[in-house]
Order: structure tokens, then C-alpha cells, then sequence
């Protein structure tokens, strides 16, 4: 278990949005990215609160050879507060950020997720 999945465990909903970007990324980047998607999602009226998560876990070449995939970053932004109608503007603000500091990347998807615990 990691700790987006402590995370999950801990409330009973959260919205994730999932990103891969091929390559290193700086936690001033994330920083950034995070900052911006906060200021975008309360311009837009989105519900906000503290209580989020923004999970970065490295693929190495150990985990790539694993789960058959590239190396890089899985970047996830979670949200107790969100439902799934904020994927747009969740994925449009993260991708316009990636692309703006030029990052090579694949949105992922969105899902809803319930606490096992």
C-alpha cells in the first residue's frame, strides 16, 4: 500500500485525476502545477478544501519492466471535495501547465474512489 491508497482508505470518497509524464519532474514543478489548478478551480466556483492530495510515485526501470510501461512519474491529484464533472477543467489546467513548462505526458483518466477500509 502507498500513500495515496492510506489516503483513499481514510475517507469514504475521493475523485483522482491520473497523469503519467515521461521523464523526471521538480517538486517546484508540481508546485506550480498544484497552484495553478487550485487558483483555476476557484475562478471556476469548484468546492475546494484542504483536505487533497497531490501523489507523485517514480517508475523506475525495476517498476517499468513490471508494469510494462515507460519510465517516469505517475502524477495523481486526489479530491474529497471534487466529483467527476471537474474533469475537464482538472485535465485542461494540468495539461496547459505540462505543456507550457514542456513535459511529455498522458492524461490518464479520472475515477471515483471509495474507501475499502
Amino acid at each position: 500500500m502507498n500513500e495515496l491508497d492510506d489516503y483513499i482508505n481514510t475517507r469514504s470518497r475521493v475523485v483522482t485525476f491520473q497523469f503519467f509524464i515521461f521523464g523526471h519532474i521538480s517538486e517546484d514543478d508540481i508546485t506550480m502545477l498544484t497552484q495553478g489548478l487550485f487558483i483555476q478551480l476557484k475562478l471556476q466556483e469548484y468546492p475546494t478544501n484542504d483536505d487533497n492530495i497531490v501523489f507523485a510515485e517514480l517508475i523506475d526501470e525495476e517498476k517499468a519492466k513490471a508494469y510494462d510501461c515507460w519510465q517516469g512519474v505517475s502524477l495523481t491529484f486526489g479530491f474529497t471535495s471534487l466529483t467527476l464533472s471537474a474533469e475537464p477543467v482538472v485535465r485542461d489546467t494540468v495539461v496547459d501547465g505540462l505543456m507550457f513548462l514542456r513535459y511529455r505526458y498522458d492524461y490518464l483518466g479520472a475515477k471515483e474512489r471509495e474507501s475499502n477500509a
